[in-house]
């Protein structure tokens, strides 16, 4: 995935559950699969690509090489 495509997918997940009116979304069903799936290979714990970690909040809050860091809700 590339890294465009990996911001535009984090930054859904984070407003999904504003966008979301009749169902609530659970971090620990809906959206972890998710990113065991497609993004905890490349941004996890072990050599995260670009520096940029998805599995601890500050780390993402932090941002990587881009100095960018994930979107933060309103």
């Amino acid at each position: 995935m590339n890294p465009r495509k990996c911001w535009i997918f984090v930054a859904t997940l984070l407003a999904a559950p504003f966008a979301m009116t009749e169902a609530a979304v659970d971090f620990k069903s809906d959206i972890e699969p998710i990113f065991q799936a497609s993004c905890l290979k490349c941004h996890g714990e072990k050599k995260p690509k670009s520096k940029f970690r998805i599995d601890q909040r500050a780390s993402l809050l932090k941002g990587g090489d881009s100095g960018l860091a994930a979107p933060r809700d309103a």
